[in-house]
């Protein structure tokens, strides 16, 4: 929502401005460091690397299912990282288990290495996960390698890295994977949640 409204892609809504005042003012161009809904993604995508080095850094890989499992949690720590560095630059990169009393303490580092260590992270998942025509419908919500790859493709993007990014995209497209739904309709409906266009999505049922 935060980069959606600071964008030509949405706009905020709601009966008054006096109706979810973070959204309007980010909405408005009005907001300041104290913008409780940027503080909440903020905080949300640290939360959620917090749990993705859990798995990570927990997670014996002895068999191929554990294997899959910390790939995909470094998938999900990679994306968390792509968003916080795409929205703030320089930010704190948190690997391991720090206590929390330094939660408040720990330094920001550069965004190249914050980059540097999505593109290990996904480069990572790439060699372990599974195409996505390789999960079963029940698995469909999983990430893939097709995931992994076009998130590392849109990190690329970012860095102006155009041949790396072009290649990572190319493996996506050419996989065989994910093709065109036959409707603008079909893209968005419900029964065509998952679907052939589908690279990562989580759902809302």
């Amino acid at each position: 929502m935060i980069k959606t409204l600071l964008s030509d892609e949405g706009n905020a809504g709601g009966s008054d401005a006096g109706d979810q005042p973070g959204y309007q003012t980010l909405d408005n161009y009005t907001f300041d460091a104290t913008n409780d809904k940027v503080r909440d993604a903020w905080r949300m995508l640290y939360f959620t690397i917090y749990r993705a080095n859990k798995v990570i850094n927990r997670t014996d890989p002895a068999t191929d299912l554990r294997k899959r499992l910390v790939a995909e949690a470094k998938v999900l720590r990679a994306y968390n990282y792509f968003e916080l560095v795409s929205l703030w630059g320089d930010v704190p990169l948190v690997l391991d288990d720090i206590p929390p009393g330094n939660y408040t303490s720990t330094g920001r580092r550069p965004k190249a290495d914050v980059y540097a260590q999505i593109e290990k992270d996904l480069n990572e998942a790439i060699a372990v996960l599974p195409l996505k025509g390789q999960l079963s419908a029940a698995d469909k919500f999983r990430v893939s390698k097709g995931t992994a790859q076009a998130l590392l493709g849109k990190a690329l993007l970012y860095q102006q890295k155009w041949a790396e990014a072009a290649t990572q995209l190319d493996l996506v497209i050419n996989s065989g994977q994910y093709f065109l739904a036959p409707s603008i309709g079909a893209a968005f409906s419900r029964n065509h949640e998952f679907g052939i266009e589908s690279i990562f999505e989580t759902s809302y049922r």
